[in-house]
């Protein structure tokens, strides 16, 4: 079959192969157990200011960040002003910044030959959480940045000094038919990507190529979160994410979907970047694979009851006609994902995901993933009215 005719998931399978000459020379010794310097790829995103930040209070490495930039100026600026954006920026971080303008999408991450062999003789650790997130483009238009940029990224771990690798991947590779109802935990190896799409199948891939290095010898973790929300205790998120817009348009509509065989999970980006920064220094932690999923859930009842609780006057609405609503309101906030809206009552086809060995090793750290209830909602809809997303609510508040 043509190229174009052929599925995500196949074209996935074909990328998934590694070269065999990558990690075909490792080096004898294991990375630094103490990173002196840090290559961080998708420091101008949400869950990157986090993960910079972390990174930058808990260890005393330089962080090296790879940019879309066209100079090192405008590098650091980009990765500044998002950490601003988020309330996460100190001026003393300035110094441990090293801005490494650059692009996942090209070959050699965009850098010269020369600049790459010295960037892979400078890191002791690569955390590779860049890369193009749109649920709804192809395949192949997010291959270049997921598939091939993680494949570069890996060729970098593997060159020159001892280099651990922390992939930034998804629960979203584990969403195949096959896996509905089943129980999935960290054990579980994601080695079929039938039925996947577009982000979710270039994931996979990414994914797989980093497992198969580690077959090879790299030191590599693996890290699977699955939806990630605003700080848990600031409140402070990304409005542009499909949850932020989807808690602003039930507002926008007075109107939540009745939705009984499906609740919505919530993992604070705080808790996702601490853990993953604590897991990444631990070297007795490296080579394992950990996932970040919130059973803890709330029903789409229970966000409505959240909302009127919080002020805001919300009706319970059967999902065909709260459907009908979104469609007569194309200036709703959640617009953009109107296409993954069906016809038909949503269902949950995903498995059930078993994190306990990740929640136990954080457990022992102090870390632990608050519920996704109403206050962890009221907090963030304070954050929404604080930051002019959200009207203030029209009802008095209990305790106003």
């Amino acid at each position: 079959a043509a190229a174009g005719h052929r599925s995500s998931a196949e074209l996935a399978r074909q990328d998934a192969q590694l070269p065999d000459e990558v990690c075909a020379r490792l080096p004898d010794q294991p990375p630094a157990a103490d990173a002196a310097a840090v290559l961080i790829t998708g420091a101008t995103g949400f869950l990157g200011a986090y993960l910079v930040a972390d990174w930058l209070t808990h260890s005393g490495a330089r962080l090296h960040c790879l940019v879309r930039a066209g100079s090192p100026d405008a590098a650091l600026d980009r990765v500044r002003d998002n950490l601003r954006r988020y309330g996460l920026w100190h001026d003393g971080y300035v110094d441990r910044l090293v801005p490494v303008p650059g692009d996942l999408g090209e070959p050699s991450l965009g850098l010269s030959r020369r600049d790459f062999d010295a960037l892979a003789d400078t890191v002791d650790a690569v955390v590779h959480n860049g890369g193009a997130v749109n649920f709804l483009s192809s395949y192949e238009q997010l291959r270049p940045a997921n598939v091939a940029g993680t494949l570069e990224v890996i060729r970098l771990a593997a060159t020159g000094r001892p280099t651990a690798l922390h992939l930034v991947s998804t629960l979203g590779v584990f969403l195949t038919p096959n896996r509905r109802g089943e129980v999935v935990s960290e054990r579980d190896l994601p080695d079929d990507c039938t039925g996947l799409e577009g982000y979710n199948a270039t994931k996979w891939a990414a994914d797989r190529l980093v497992r198969a290095a580690r077959d090879r010898g790299l030191t590599v973790n693996v890290y699977r979160p699955a939806r990630i929300t605003g700080h848990g205790r600031t409140g402070v998120g990304n409005a542009d994410d499909y949850f932020s817009r989807l808690l602003t348009t039930f507002v926008q509509l007075g109107a939540v979907p009745d939705i009984p065989d499906d609740e919505a999970d919530l993992t604070p980006v705080d808790y996702v970047a601490a853990g993953i920064g604590h897991l990444a220094r631990r070297p007795d932690r490296w080579g394992q694979d950990f996932h970040f999923y919130n059973n803890r859930t709330i029903s789409f009842a229970g966000i409505a009851e959240t909302l009127a609780g919080f002020g805001y006057p919300v009706r319970l609405l059967a999902y065909p006609r709260w459907r009908a609503a979104l469609q007569a309101r194309p200036d709703v906030a959640v617009a953009p994902f109107l296409p993954l809206f069906g016809e038909s009552l949503p269902r949950r086809t995903q498995p059930r995901f078993d994190c306990t060995a990740t929640e136990a090793a954080l457990a022992s750290a102090g870390l632990v993933c608050p519920p996704a209830d109403a206050a962890l909602i009221h907090t963030y809809l304070a954050w929404f009215v604080r930051a002019g997303y959200l009207d203030p609510p029209t009802l008095g508040r209990p305790g106003d």
